[in-house]
């Protein structure tokens, strides 16, 4: 029963609640634009939100353990709700710069601002504020550049290197079972740590990539409780089939606009916890 622990032949009722969020830019808010995890803080004590702008599902899951091994009290209920990210992006401990870093994310961002037309300074600041201080240890704080920092890189990036790397190192199923694998071991800590894990993805990437995948690779995949998945399919295509695209995304045409946020997480995550 949620909210209660069977102690002894007694009800327990549990002392605190705690949230812990995690994702892309999907689950990242910025000082203009509130995501969906803002949206379900209602009722729980604590709450912690690790989504970072541009990260992928091996630096979001590392965010979420190292909160929900440091939060762990006696008697308290933690939620842990995740939307994950695309399956191409890399996690990447340096302490070099010489491709990954803040000046090459901020390149990035200023190409995309330049496919809108007029953007706002609003727009520029959001971009930039969110690709900052990348040089990080895992709770977020920036340290000195020649210490081993968590990083991560994107296939869309114009970068001669990188597109090496995916070139010679990278497969669509090699990226699948890996993401698959860091879903599982999130599940299985949360499970050990008596923490509910919900989950779901940010577009249908993921499910697509399930259609193709052979089938002796599929074990792990069943693995996984998806009972668990609220959103199957991705953020995207449910924006898509609620919402008129002016309405459900942002001027750059793919973010979900805040409306959209908010629904999603009035419609889709919150019942689903409830109901689960």
């Amino acid at each position: 029963m949620n909210g209660i622990l069977l102690k002894q032949g007694y009800k327990l009722k549990m002392s605190k609640k705690i949230l812990i969020t995690g994702g892309c830019s999907f689950s990242d808010s910025h000082k203009d634009l509130n995501t969906w995890n803002t949206f379900i803080e209602d009722n729980y004590d604590d709450v912690y939100h690790t989504g970072k702008d541009g990260i992928g599902n091996e630096y979001i899951s590392r965010l979420i353990t190292s909160k929900l091994l440091s939060v762990i009290e006696d008697n308290c209920q933690i939620d842990v709700v995740v939307l994950w990210s695309g399956i191409h992006r890399k996690l990447y401990l340096t302490n070099k710069n010489e491709y990954i870093n803040t000046q090459i994310m901020l390149d990035e961002s200023q190409k995309q601002l330049d496919l809108i037309a007029n953007p706002s300074k609003n727009d520029v600041d959001e971009l930039f504020e969110s690709n900052a201080g990348q040089h990080q240890d895992i709770n977020g704080n920036v340290i000195e550049a020649s210490q081993y920092a968590y990083n991560y890189f994107l296939p869309s990036l114009e970068n001669s290197r990188l597109e090496e790397y995916y070139t010679k190192f990278t497969n669509d199923v090699d990226d699948w079972e890996r993401t698959v694998w860091t879903i599982f071991n999130l599940q299985q800590l949360c499970v050990s740590k008596n923490a509910n894990f919900y989950y779901g993805y940010y577009d249908s990437q993921f499910a697509e990539m399930c259609q193709k995948t052979p089938d002796h690779l599929n074990w792990i995949f069943y693995a996984l409780d998806y009972d668990r998945c609220f959103c199957p399919n991705g953020m995207v295509d449910w924006v898509k089939e609620n919402f008129v695209s002016n309405k459900g995304f942002t001027v750059d045409g793919y973010h979900p606009s805040q409306i959209a946020h908010k629904h999603f997480a009035k419609s889709v995550i919150k019942p689903f916890i409830e109901n689960s």
